[in-house]
């Protein structure tokens, strides 16, 4: 998971709650980096995740397992929930439809 934030403090307080999980992270903050430094090393860690999810065996899961999360501007990383709960229904919808779309395409 990458995690960019404004602050350095608060982004490493959320990448050290998510590595409490056991899963990848890595946290880039803007400031003192500036928005197209952090962007670019941002970029890079995520390429690095695809590519090392890319390794894994998939295995089905039931949409009630997918985890979304979102930021409200400058707020905490629960303040946004409720504003974006349509947003995550149509994101939900778009998933079932790329599942379906996955599912039927030709074994590689």
């Amino acid at each position: 998971m990458v995690v960019v934030g404004i602050e350095p403090g608060w982004t490493q307080r959320v990448v050290d709650g998510i590595a409490k999980t056991g899963k990848p992270v890595e946290g880039f903050a803007i400031e003192k980096h500036g928005d197209i430094n952090t962007i670019s090393r941002a970029s890079w860690a995520a390429k690095k995740f695809v590519q090392d999810a890319s390794m894994k065996q998939r295995e089905e899961c039931g949409i009630d397992e997918l985890w979304i999360s979102t930021k409200c501007g400058e707020s905490d990383t629960t303040s946004g929930w409720p504003r974006t709960r349509p947003s995550a229904t149509s994101w939900t919808s778009s998933y079932r439809k790329a599942r379906r779309c996955a599912s039927a395409r030709p074994p590689s």
